[in-house]
């Protein structure tokens, strides 16, 4: 079996490198945990680059994570190696993080999957962005997703929505997400609601914000053409 530093390499380091990942760490489906450790704290000095202050990870995100089979801990770990390589990728080719249209299309490029339709022209720069892939974990947030949570990334990566949050939100947004994931929505899903309230269920500050979604869309995969991740556009206020 390959390492997942071999496997990532390509992705992590076609442009000069910020930081290095230890040739020894996870070559095994049992070491996905400590190249996991490695890699968020690696994300979490990267960020601060950039002037985010964003902690790696909690112990329950670490025992999270390990109650997933390999598999899972494999979909993770590469996900958030994708997410590093977007942004060392930005911020050596000068691009502000908080521009939402460029980051989102090299990330797109990343993962090999793309919007079926005019998306883009509806995301604003000030919206909240994040990508969900079929197995309800996040392999992306934009940079204005972190101005309104107090959870680690590693919380955000290993922990599904439903686990994070206590909120006031509709089912009919889940059921979207299952409709996508099934193949059965092809469309995006634009909406015009009123907020609704969620709250941090364990973080360390527990905030409390109103949230209003703006739009749910697939993702399909340049070689499947099958949905293969769903992009969600936010509206987001701290109200405690």
């Amino acid at each position: 079996m390959h390492s997942l530093r071999d496997q990532n390499r390509k992705a992590l380091y076609s442009m000069e490198p910020i930081f290095e990942i230890d040739s020894s760490i996870a070559t095994r489906p049992t070491d996905y945990i400590d190249g996991l450790i490695e890699l968020l704290q690696k994300f979490s000095k990267l960020a601060e680059s950039t002037g985010l202050n964003i902690q790696p990870y909690s112990t329950a995100a670490l025992q999270k994570f390990k109650s997933y089979p390999p598999h899972n801990q494999k979909i993770i770990y590469d996900s958030l190696a994708i997410y590093c390589s977007v942004i060392i990728d930005i911020i050596n080719q000068g691009v502000p993080f908080y521009n939402n249209r460029q980051s989102l299309w090299k990330t797109f490029k990343r993962l090999g999957v793309f919007p079926n339709s005019d998306l883009m022209s509806t995301i604003d720069e000030k919206d909240v962005i994040e990508i969900y892939l079929p197995n309800n974990t996040q392999c992306f947030r934009n940079w204005h997703y972190f101005q309104y949570t107090s959870y680690t990334i590693g919380d955000l990566i290993t922990f599904t929505w439903p686990e994070l949050f206590e909120h006031q939100m509709s089912d009919e947004y889940s059921k979207i997400a299952e409709r996508i994931f099934k193949g059965e929505q092809k469309d995006p899903v634009y909406f015009d609601v009123a907020p609704y309230l969620a709250k941090e269920k364990f973080s360390s500050q527990k905030l409390s914000v109103h949230i209003r979604p703006k739009v749910i869309a697939p993702l399909v995969h340049k070689d499947t053409r099958r949905n293969e991740g769903l992009i969600v556009a936010w509206e987001i206020k701290i109200v405690g």
